[in-house]
């Protein structure tokens, strides 16, 4: 991998060592870190003891968070196309619908 692809995918995924559950070198968290905080930001908003002005700001900032991953996710799967490479029509499309089960054949 290139620097250029390398850069492109700092803390989506991986180890602690490339900022994927922390900060990344450019000060962003990585994706596992992101989903910590959304359940967290969760957990505070079905409190009962919430004031209204906090939720609303947990609620923003849980939206951007959720931003921020459906973009890291998204170059995530840009990478997996480029890796599948001329055998991509090959490689099943894993994504599920909610509710949907995994084939197991």
């Amino acid at each position: 991998m290139d620097n250029d692809e390398r850069g492109s995918l700092e803390g989506v995924g991986g180890s602690e060592e490339d900022g994927a559950g922390g900060k990344g070198s450019d000060g962003e968290l990585g994706l596992e870190a992101r989903l910590a905080r959304i359940d967290e930001i969760v957990a505070a908003l079905d409190s009962d003891s919430v004031e209204v002005s906090r939720a609303l700001a947990l609620f923003e900032e849980g939206m951007e968070h959720v931003e921020r991953a459906e973009e890291a996710l998204a170059l995530v799967e840009v990478r997996v196309k480029e890796l599948a490479g001329p055998h991509g029509e090959d490689v099943r499309d894993l994504r599920l619908e909610d509710g949907d089960e995994p084939d197991d054949g």
